[in-house]
């Protein structure tokens, strides 16, 4: 399975970046958070899930019909562990954070 990836500042807003999850065993649901591992394993990102959705796309030959495109998954950064985050990811923070926007953290393991 695929499904692409919007990735918005903290509450929503205009897309930032962008990218395609590729293999996937399924699309993760609105308020989930998602981790995307550098390759090199170094750091991570952070993020939670704002909605899920698709587009379709009417049909070129029959006015009403409609094909099932793409899903679409939109998720805003978060704060992960201090230690975890990649240089990247911190940075895009940090930033929000001087732009006055609020950047929630991801929620401790059983708290």
């Amino acid at each position: 399975m695929k499904f692409n990836l919007c990735f918005v500042p903290p509450g929503g807003g205009d897309q930032d970046f962008a990218g395609v999850v590729v293999d996937a065993q399924r699309v993760p649901d609105a308020g989930e958070y998602i981790h995307l591992l550098q390759r090199d394993a170094v750091g991570a990102s952070f993020f939670r899930v704002l909605l899920v959705g698709t587009t379709y796309t009417e049909s070129a030959s029959k006015e009403g019909t409609y094909s099932e495109g793409d899903v679409i998954v939109q998720a805003e950064y978060i704060e992960g562990p201090e230690a975890l985050m990649s240089d990247r990811h911190r940075a895009v923070v940090d930033a929000y954070k001087k732009r006055g926007l609020a950047v929630q953290r991801e929620p401790r393991s059983g708290s």
